[in-house]
């Protein structure tokens, strides 16, 4: 295949590539993941290139961009390319897609609720030591029970999630 006509083919326009690099810029990461939660509703297809964007970086298995949308709801859209499996954390969000791409639209909870929720899901799926790296950021305290994790949500501030 020419490359150049590829290259080409995929070009985006510069609203599009500032949008996508303004969502860049909100992400944070949490050992393998990437997640970034934009305050204002997003275009889809921005956004989905946005978690496709962050899987570029060195050490992001999975990438996660959660923005609210124009009705009130709240919109992921989730990418993989490890061991993390994000169909399954957006299935827990009300969502689907497959083990590398995956998106939820959550309805009746704010963004601050969704960030929380998502927050949890990963902890629960992914069974890394999110959690304990989260409580070192007073986000959350997790508890072992068992084969389960009792999770404590802390008082959450927009300046450490959002």
């Amino acid at each position: 295949a020419d490359t150049v006509a590829v290259k080409k083919l995929m070009q985006n326009g510069m609203e599009q590539t500032v949008a996508t690099y303004k969502i860049l810029q909100r992400a944070q990461l949490y050992r393998s993941m990437a997640v970034a939660v934009p305050e204002t509703p997003q275009n889809r297809i921005v956004a989905a290139q946005a978690a496709d964007e962050l899987l570029n970086v060195a050490g992001v298995d999975a990438s996660m961009v959660m923005y609210p949308t124009e009705d009130g709801g709240v919109f992921v859209s989730a990418r993989s390319i490890g061991d993390v499996n994000v169909q399954l954390i957006m299935e827990k969000l009300g969502g689907g897609g497959n083990r590398a791409a995956a998106a939820a639209q959550i309805n009746g909870l704010t963004l601050k609720q969704a960030v929380e929720k998502l927050y949890a899901e990963c902890i629960y799926i992914v069974g890394r030591c999110l959690a304990c790296e989260l409580a070192r950021q007073k986000v959350v305290a997790c508890v072992a029970v068992g084969n389960f994790l009792q999770l404590t949500l802390l008082a959450l501030t927009s300046d450490v999630l959002l």
